[in-house]
């Protein structure tokens, strides 16, 4: 076996051991986080992924966590399909399926395909005034 197959082998085996349980699959970093809607039937929840869980909130300051126990990654028309395995309230296997749509930066719900969720950025923390006056000065190019 040449240096080059073994190197791509242990790669393989490697990324498989970062997958949750049953599935061999990752979240990649872009999808990692909170996903919101603009459809005010949804206003105030959202929906928050890793690869270690998965979490529905309602707005009311009330979330539901469970723990992924799988991830499955496949494409459909240049897209990529995610069904993530999570345990439920009652400790069943339940699967969440959603389409992330790479080229709109957005995720689709199978559930409901008409809704967009996109991923929020949380606001930046104004500075105080005390930090103004030791902040630098912005750089402006020069010609």
């Amino acid at each position: 076996m040449s240096r080059m197959t073994s190197a791509v082998l242990a790669t393989a085996l490697f990324s498989s051991l970062l997958g949750c349980g049953g599935g061999s699959d990752v979240l990649p970093e872009e999808l990692c986080g909170r996903w919101v809607t603009g459809d005010a039937k949804y206003e105030g929840r959202y929906l928050e992924l890793s690869n270690e869980s998965i979490r529905f909130g309602n707005g009311d300051e009330q979330l539901s966590e469970f723990p992924v126990v799988g991830i499955h990654v496949s494409e459909r028309e240049g897209d990529a399909l995610y069904d993530v395995t999570y345990l439920d309230a009652t400790d069943e296997e339940s699967i969440f399926t959603f389409e992330h749509q790479v080229t709109r930066g957005s995720i689709r719900i199978a559930h409901s395909p008409g809704r967009r969720w996109t991923k929020w950025i949380a606001p930046e923390e104004p500075m105080l005034d005390s930090e103004l006056e030791t902040a630098p000065a912005p750089k402006t190019e020069k010609n």
